[in-house]
C-alpha cells in the first residue's frame, strides 16, 4: 500500500512539473553584444511536450522543435533543422541552461511569458479592418473524396456577376487561407489591393540570387537521417517549386532586375518574370549538375521561357554566361552597361506599366498564360468573349473617352 502511495505522488509530481512547463516562455541571447531575443512555446502533445521558437528579429515564427523532454526539473530541446539544441534547469521560476548551435554554445535563460509579451511582427502592409469592401467566410465540400476547401472571399462595392474573380490557392504545404509565413500574409495584401500594378524582383548587394545555400542541404541531411527518409528533401524542393509557380502566375506585372549572380533558383525566377533587364556583367547559369544535383524545379520554366534545345545545353553543361548571351537566347529583355542606366530603365519600365489598365494587363497576362495549354478554338471564344466585356467595361469606356479627349487614362494619373 505504502509503495502504491508512493507511486501515485511520483505521478502527480511529475504531472505538476509538465503543467509548470506548459506556456510561453521569453529569452535572450548575448551574441557578442548583440541581443536576439526568442521565444520558446511549450504545449501538451497527448503524453509527450511539442514546441515551437520564435525570433522575432529574424522575422521567423513557429519554427518547429523536433524533440522537447521536461524530466526532473530538466528541460532539453532540440530544432535538428536549425541545429539548434538548448538544455536548461527550471528554478525558482527560471530555466537557465545552455544555448548550443553550429558549435558555438552560449547562456540563455527563459522566464514564463505573460500574455504582452507574445511575438508580435511589424507588418504595416497587413491590411486592418474596416474594409473598403465585404468579406464573407466560404466552405465547398468534394462529394468524392471528402475534402472541404474553405477559404475567405473579398467582394469590392459595386462587384456584378459578370465581373472577374480572382482565386488564390496557396500550394507550399500547411499554411493558412492568407497563406501565412513568419507573420507576412500575401494573399492578405493582394486580396486589399488589386491596384498593385507590378512586383519588382531584385537582390540585395549587387547579386540576384546565386540558388540554393549549401547549408541548408546540411541541415535538412541532419533532418532526414533523423526522421529516416528523404521527406525533408522532397518537402523543401517543392516549396520552391510552388514559389517559383506563383511568381509566374501572379497577376501582377513581374519586373526583375538581374545582376551580379543569376544561378541555379535564381536562373529559374529570372525565367518566370515577365520583363527581365540585366547588368552586361551578369553572371547566369544552371550549376546544378556540377553539384550532383537536378534543376528540378526550376526546369520547366527555364524550357518554357528558352526552348528545349538550349535548356539541354545550359543544364548539362552546367556553363555561365553574361547578360549579353543571356539576352540573344531569350532569358532576358534588356542589357545596360552601368548602374546609371539600369536605374533609368526600371523608372522607365515602371511608367509604361502604370500607361496599361491594370485590369486589361492582369486579364492579357492570364490570357497569354492560357495559350499554352488550351485548345485554340476555345480559347479565341473564351477571348472573344473577355473582350467584349472589357469594351463594354469600366476601363474600355475610359481608356476611349481618354483617347478622344485627348487625355491620360485616369490609371496613369499619378505619372505625371
Amino acid at each position: 500500500m505504502k509503495t502504491l502511495i508512493s507511486m501515485v505522488l511520483i505521478l502527480l509530481a511529475q504531472t505538476f512539473y509538465a503543467q509548470e512547463i506548459i506556456g510561453p516562455w521569453q529569452g535572450e541571447l548575448d551574441i557578442q553584444g548583440m541581443k536576439l531575443p526568442l521565444m520558446l512555446h511549450v504545449n501538451k502533445d497527448g503524453e509527450n511536450l511539442k514546441s515551437t521558437l520564435d525570433s522575432p528579429k529574424q522575422g521567423a515564427k513557429d519554427l518547429p522543435v523536433s524533440k522537447t523532454e521536461f524530466v526532473n526539473n530538466e528541460l532539453k530541446f532540440e530544432a535538428t533543422n536549425l541545429g539548434v539544441s538548448y538544455k536548461g534547469t527550471l528554478k525558482d521560476g527560471k530555466i537557465e541552461g545552455t544555448f548550443s548551435q553550429g558549435g558555438m554554445q552560449l547562456p540563455l535563460t527563459f522566464v514564463k511569458s505573460t500574455g504582452e509579451n507574445k511575438t508580435v511582427f511589424n507588418r504595416p502592409q497587413t491590411p486592418k479592418e474596416p474594409f473598403d469592401y465585404k468579406t464573407e467566410e466560404v466552405t465547398f465540400v468534394n462529394p468524392i473524396d471528402k475534402n472541404t476547401l474553405a477559404g475567405t472571399i473579398s467582394i469590392p462595392k459595386n462587384f456584378k456577376n459578370s465581373d472577374k474573380i480572382l482565386v488564390m490557392i496557396t500550394g507550399s504545404g500547411k499554411q493558412n487561407r492568407d497563406e501565412e509565413l513568419f507573420g507576412h500574409k500575401p494573399f492578405a495584401v493582394i486580396a486589399d489591393d488589386v491596384s498593385i500594378r507590378a512586383v519588382i524582383l531584385r537582390g540585395k548587394g549587387g547579386h540576384f540570387c546565386a540558388g540554393g545555400d549549401i547549408k541548408d542541404m546540411a541541415a535538412l541531411r541532419v533532418e532526414a537521417a533523423n526522421v529516416g527518409s528523404l521527406q525533408p528533401y522532397v518537402d523543401f524542393n517543392r516549396r520552391f517549386g510552388a514559389m517559383i509557380e506563383q511568381v509566374d502566375q501572379a497577376p501582377q506585372t513581374v519586373v526583375a532586375i538581374l545582376e551580379g549572380a543569376v544561378l541555379g533558383g535564381g536562373f529559374g525566377l529570372a525565367c518566370v518574370s515577365d520583363i527581365a533587364i540585366s547588368r552586361d556583367n551578369a553572371q547566369f547559369g544552371l550549376p546544378e549538375t556540377g553539384l550532383g544535383v537536378l534543376p528540378a524545379q526550376i526546369a520547366p520554366f527555364v524550357v518554357k521561357r528558352i526552348g528545349l534545345t538550349q535548356a539541354r545545353r545550359l543544364a548539362l553543361l552546367g556553363s555561365r554566361f553574361n547578360g549579353e548571351t543571356a539576352q540573344k537566347l531569350g532569358v532576358i529583355h534588356e542589357v545596360v552597361r552601368d548602374h546609371i542606366e539600369l536605374e533609368q530603365l526600371l523608372a522607365d519600365t515602371i511608367q509604361q506599366i502604370k500607361r496599361a489598365a491594370p485590369l486589361a494587363s492582369r486579364n492579357t497576362k492570364a490570357l497569354l498564360h492560357r495559350t499554352l495549354n488550351e485548345p485554340l478554338d476555345s480559347l479565341l471564344d473564351a477571348a472573344a468573349q473577355q473582350f467584349a466585356q472589357a469594351v463594354g467595361g469600366a476601363e474600355g469606356q475610359e481608356g476611349t473617352m481618354a483617347f478622344i479627349q485627348k487625355r491620360l487614362p485616369t490609371w496613369a494619373m499619378d505619372e505625371q
